[in-house]
């Protein structure tokens, strides 16, 4: 009989959770939700790779968490192939449809109308995430996508308990939901918010999932779902048509690769936040956090953070578009030059921080001459390692809880407002009041920026750790502060990802500072920061991480090979971590009687 090893105590229906580290092996799946994670676990123990565990795992999310990603969303996948140790990121994220125009959420007079890139038909942008996960199989799987859909079409033709999360997101989003006669038939049956533990079915959405499966993944973009939604948003006199969707293709982009205290680091490229992730370890690589006081190293922390997002507001983009200079970006030597700006003594107000005005003089004229004139919650990520050395990093989104609000009829496909992910107008903050300049405005077949950071971590050569975040702005900063916790402080994996973290991002000039954070705000204030304490509006608990780990040439404690595997999700929301222990491996629980956390 097979087995399988979790180290949680939770119930779905239970106010009650905890997560801890489970320890086995051959493949481990942490993701934001254990229905998800049972999915891809259900493919392990068929004989799947990392790669057919993460297009399971993806797709139930979609299923389980609508109100944060699925499959009429879009992400990063950073995945490392362990029989030729090569790493790749495939780009699935959505595009802007052809007859979109830099101006088209402002009024005559150029100013933005509030709500028009986040709410209804036109907020929406051309999903990649259907393309995303059939071009995962077709290149790297082993089952057929109609098996590795299957969980996920369980999920949505028989149901599923609705969580408190859930329960409270869909509460919260009620009244938008209402506006959509689709959503709201799915998601508030008979006009109700469902209660915790009731069974939600989305019966739709189960045969589209059917049906794209069945098609090797054409339905969605070239057949009968294809139809159903550029007639929905013909219907709404929206943007995207089946031009747009018949045009739609992933994109295999080269990783960025970089290193943290000697720890070789690879991320996804622009227009994801990786090439922020590594600004910001670059300029912290020239202090040693462990030798100063708590309060300097949080000042320390947040001036990288400041310095990094200021460059994202100018830089970073869509390369096809975008002369994106992200090798000087990520150069240590750019890092140091940071560096040595940053006061010890006292915070850098934000407005005197100017975009890339340390970068190379040739480097600021030749982006100057391209830019011309310039004024100044909702996501999942799930982390795969198995026995194969194969290593899957993926984040994946639908933007803000519940995307645009409308369900395409006859689909169940809940649909994104990528569309906020665009600069609106320059310097006109979105819905994670991150703002942005020309190399982030609207144009047709474009892709949005992204906060999205899925990363991995290498040891020997090999993936050590597979890590990312959900949470919209502050997804970048929670990756860089579970990294220093990790390599500055060698701290477990879970006490890592569970810390209280602080978050600024450059605009507005805001220290964000967690409930239960060591440095009490007063202190952090005393630096000339404006700090606030508790959880920031439309954030999503400052970033949640989901982590998988392999430890080479340990002794596992199943003393049946060298590997040894461990997964993580932190304590902010209801993510899981599984290990698939195989045939014969004997069932390892390392933390039985965790308490649980209220």
């Amino acid at each position: 009989m097979k087995h399988i090893a979790t180290c949680l105590l939770f119930s779905i229906i239970s106010p009650l959770f905890t997560s801890c580290v489970a320890l086995a092996e051959p493949g481990v799946v942490t993701a934001a939700h254990p229905l998800a994670v049972q999915a891809g676990i259900e493919i392990l123990e068929k004989g799947g790779n990392a790669f057919d565990a993460a297009v399971a795992t993806s797709l139930a999310l979609g299923v389980v968490e609508p109100q944060s990603s699925g499959i009429g969303g879009g992400g990063f996948a950073l995945i490392y192939v362990g029989k030729t140790n090569e790493s790749r990121v495939l780009d699935f994220r959505e595009v802007a449809p052809q007859r979109a125009t830099a101006t088209m959420y402002q009024d005559k007079s150029g100013k933005v109308i509030p709500g028009l890139s986040i709410n209804g038909y036109l907020a929406v942008a051309v999903p990649g995430q259907a393309a995303g996960l059939a071009q995962l199989q077709r290149t790297y799987g082993v089952f057929s996508l109609r098996t590795l859909a299957e969980p996920a079409i369980r999920l949505a033709r028989d149901g599923f308990p609705v969580s408190n999360l859930l329960h409270t997101r869909l509460t919260n989003g009620a009244a938008r939901l209402r506006r959509d006669p689709a959503a709201a038939a799915i998601f508030l049956p008979e006009g109700k918010v469902p209660e915790v533990g009731q069974i939600l079915k989305q019966l739709d959405l189960a045969q589209t999932l059917t049906l794209w499966a069945e098609s090797g993944g054409e339905s969605f973009y070239r057949g009968e779902t294809a139809d159903k939604l550029a007639a929905a948003m013909a219907d709404h006199k929206a943007l995207i048509g089946k031009q747009d969707m018949e045009q739609y293709k992933t994109v295999w982009r080269q990783p960025l690769t970089g290193s943290y205290r000697g720890v070789p680091i690879v991320t996804a490229p622009s227009p994801s936040g990786g090439p922020i992730l590594l600004e910001m370890l670059n300029i912290l690589e020239n202090y040693d956090l462990t030798v100063q006081l708590p309060q300097q190293r949080a000042h320390l922390i947040a001036q990288a953070m400041t310095h990094g997002y200021a460059d994202r507001s100018r830089f970073n983009g869509d390369p096809a578009f975008v002369p994106v200079p992200m090798v000087a970006l990520v150069d240590k030597a750019y890092a140091t030059a940071q560096s040595k700006t940053i006061d010890l003594a006292k915070a850098t107000p934000s407005k005197a921080i100017t975009p890339g005005s340390l970068l190379p003089q040739a480097i600021q004229d030749s982006f100057k001459q391209w830019e011309g004139p310039r004024k100044v919650e909702n996501t999942s990520h799930f982390s795969i390692i198995d026995a194969s050395g194969n290593a899957i990093s993926l984040t994946q989104t639908v933007n803000g809880a519940f995307g645009a609000g409308v369900v395409a009829p006859g689909t169940g496909i809940l649909l994104n407002n990528e569309m906020d992910d665009f600069a609106s107008a320059p310097g006109v903050p979105n819905l994670f009041g991150l703002v942005g300049s020309q190399a982030n405005a609207i144009a047709p077949g474009k892709r949005p920026l992204s906060s999205m950071s899925p990363t991995i971590l290498l040891r020997q050569g090999r993936p050590w750790i597979a890590i990312g975040a959900q949470g919209g702005s502050f997804i970048t900063t929670a990756v860089l502060q579970a990294i220093v916790n990790v390599i500055d402080f060698k701290l477990p994996l879970q006490d890592a990802l569970n810390r209280p973290r602080i978050h600024h991002q450059w605009q507005p000039d805001i220290l964000l500072v967690e409930d239960g954070y060591p440095i009490p705000v007063s202190i952090l204030n005393q630096y000339g920061y404006r700090a606030m304490a508790g959880k920031a509006p439309k954030s999503d608990a400052f970033g949640t991480l989901n982590a998988a780990q392999v430890d080479l040439g340990l002794q596992a404690l199943t003393k049946t090979t060298t590997k040894s595997f461990s997964g993580a999700s932190d304590n902010r929301r209801e993510g899981i971590s599984k290990v698939w222990l195989g045939e014969s491996a004997k069932n390892v629980d390392l933390n039985p009687q965790v308490p649980a956390l209220k």
